[in-house]
């Protein structure tokens, strides 16, 4: 819509110095040829802002030509428009005639010859952004700059204050829609934040928490037990003989097990701020906030009961199916112990239940 306005606004202010017979003087003659030279400037200048501003090969390359043409052609057209035709040789089909070409034969060499590859690092230049950014508003600017002219010539006033509200409501329309965008990309910037930070916190094979996570969750959990006379428990499960299985079934039927006995251990936990993480390798672990021992320990032998009803086959074991053993420990900030004695302790307990024989629930001592 700026480009149909802008081309208009130009052809008005040029006919209004000319008619299709020629200049009505030489006055107007010459106020013809600065326009021209105005407008030949206009596009050389911002060819040469956008070669500047440039960033990849391909952008160079063409801005280059673009730039190398415009400059070219504003330099020569500006002495013939006022040298020539103005002067020596006001008729088309002299021989000066031929001084316009060379602004194409400068293009067409430019635009043959092959680019050399240009590798932009880092992050763009204060310059590329003013560039990228002001560059679209050059239009508006254009519409407003013949918009005053028409208006200081007192001969197309109602067309010049047209261009004048046309070139501000382009300009605000702009500025609107990229806000639009600008909220948009912020807007999936976070969004892609989120989906990264999700991802960062769980287990790509099971889903569930990983260890990153549940050090944070225990970290949380244990401040609030320090805030006040409250209980915490810890449970660490590990599947018995899971490199033995392995070894028997492969990898890809191991990842399947784990991913079964991660489900069974989720979808066995009945309360929501119970917290369940891969801890590592085969190892689970469960924080179950104001749980005390007994509590704890009755939860640990229904996963464990849910684990054996799953009826994984597993030779190498000596019950024939997967199962699980697990340790159970309790602390509360009366005793004044810290998250990681805690763990510490649950995993002690979960060695002496492999010690015992594998397939049982060992609670601290």
């Amino acid at each position: 819509m700026l480009a149909i306005v802008l081309g208009y606004l130009y052809f008005a202010l040029t006919f209004s110095w000319t008619t299709l017979q020629g200049a009505v003087s030489a006055q107007s003659a010459t106020m013809i040829a600065y326009t021209f030279d105005l407008e030949n400037a206009f596009l050389a200048v911002t060819t040469l802002i956008r070669y500047f501003g440039s960033e990849g090969t391909s952008d160079r390359h063409l801005f280059r030509t673009l730039a190398s043409y415009a400059c070219l052609y504003a330099v020569c057209a500006a002495y013939y428009n006022h040298h020539v035709a103005l002067g020596v040789a006001p008729d088309i089909g002299s021989y000066y005639d031929v001084i316009i070409d060379a602004p194409f034969l400068l293009f067409a060499v430019v635009a043959w010859r092959s680019s050399p590859a240009v590798v932009v690092e880092g992050k763009p230049s204060l310059f590329v952004r003013f560039v990228h950014s002001g560059s679209p508003l050059l239009l508006s600017l254009s519409v407003l700059t013949l918009s005053l002219l028409l208006l200081y010539q007192r001969q197309h006033i109602n067309l010049g204050i047209i261009g004048v509200v046309v070139a501000v409501l382009g300009y605000g329309l702009r500025s609107i829609l990229s806000q639009v965008r600008h909220i948009e990309t912020e807007d999936l910037l976070r969004h892609d934040r989120s989906t990264l930070a999700e991802l960062a916190m769980h287990d790509g094979l099971t889903g569930l928490l990983n260890r990153r996570a549940f050090d944070e969750a225990i970290e949380r959990e244990w401040r609030i037990v320090q805030r006040g006379d409250q209980v915490i428990s810890l449970i660490l499960i590990d599947i018995d003989l899971f490199k033995q299985y392995n070894d028997s079934y492969g990898h890809p039927a191991g990842d399947a097990c784990l991913k079964l006995v991660a489900d069974e251990l989720q979808n066995s936990l009945l309360r929501p701020a119970d917290t369940l993480a891969r801890y590592g390798g085969e190892e689970f672990v469960v924080i179950l906030p104001g749980a005390t021992l007994a509590a704890a320990s009755a939860v640990t032998n229904r996963l464990c009961e849910r684990i054996n009803q799953l009826g994984l086959p597993h030779l190498a074991s000596p019950f024939g199916q997967v199962t699980v053993s697990a340790g159970v420990a309790c602390s509360s900030s009366a005793r004044g112990v810290t998250a990681e004695s805690l763990v510490a302790s649950a995993d002690r307990a979960l060695y002496d239940a492999k010690r015992n024989g594998r397939n049982r629930v060992e609670q601290a001592g």
